[in-house]
């Protein structure tokens, strides 16, 4: 299904889990409405009891837990107005999507007809047909690397690399190591992995710092990240970090998410 379709499915399932909490939070308010008044550069509350009380009763000094709690309750009800307004919305939508998107009309093709037409857009296997083709380990850039083998028989520099290699491999990606990638600003570089997301279309960069403690190599580290992030590849979205020290080696379940939300 198309990334827009499952975004909003997302959304409308983070908005519902919301919704429950403000109506079990609104259960729990203090009847009534706070009314705010400036009086000479002081501010005044008073509490309405009902929709016809226009002035309300002043609430001095002692009642700081009421007016709080008033004022959580006006927030919190305006909050529930604009998730049900856009749950309302988000539904309507979804309730008119499509059985077939447009990303997926091509592969519901017969295979005949395939070999005979090109599509609109591009599709996944389009993607990362394009994509293998590309982007290449570069031999004579990794050739003399410590012997640390992964689960595709591929030699990394380090135990860390290995973790990182098969971790993508584990999660049903394809990856090429060390390739040589002309980056504006430093010339050609050597990112520890390249990998597709072809939901995205797009090539995420994976860097593994793995001497951060040592200040020479944390220097020529961090102008590095910064040229990524200059040429527009950012952190979180083209850019996967990882780092570590000898004193906190690379964390497996940190790496696993980042990787999730990075190549998926």
């Amino acid at each position: 299904m198309h990334s827009i379709y499952a975004e909003l499915k997302q959304r409308a399932e983070e908005l519902e889990r919301l919704k429950g909490l403000l109506e079990a939070r609104l259960k729990k308010a203090p009847k009534g409405t706070l009314r705010i008044s400036n009086k000479n550069g002081n501010l005044q509350f008073y509490y309405r009891e009902s929709r016809s009380d226009r002035c309300g009763k002043y609430l001095n000094a002692g009642n700081e837990e009421l007016i709080a709690r008033l004022a959580q309750k006006s927030n919190d009800e305006q909050e529930l107005k604009a998730i049900m307004t856009e749950l309302e919305a988000i539904n309507r939508y979804l309730a008119m999507y499509p059985k077939v998107s447009l990303e997926e009309v091509y592969g519901k093709l017969h295979p005949a007809k395939r070999e005979l037409v090109k599509p609109s857009v591009e599709t996944e296997e389009m993607f990362l047909e394009r994509w293998k083709k590309k982007y290449h380990t570069d031999e004579s850039f990794s050739r003399g690397r410590p012997e640390f083998k992964t689960d595709r028989g591929e030699y990394v520099r380090s135990k860390s690399e290995v973790l990182i290699a098969n971790t993508i491999n584990r999660l049903d990606r394809c990856y090429v190591y060390e390739p040589a990638v002309i980056l504006p600003g430093m010339g050609t570089v050597h990112p520890d992995f390249l990998a597709p997301n072809p939901r995205k279309r797009i090539t995420v960069f994976i860097e593994h710092l793995g001497m951060m403690g040592e200040q020479e190599y944390a220097d020529m580290a961090v102008p590095k990240v910064n040229c990524y992030i200059l040429n527009g590849i950012l952190p979180g979205e083209q850019l996967v970090l990882t780092m570590e020290t000898e004193q906190s080696p690379l964390n497996i379940e940190a790496l696993e998410k980042l990787l999730k939300n990075a190549l998926f």
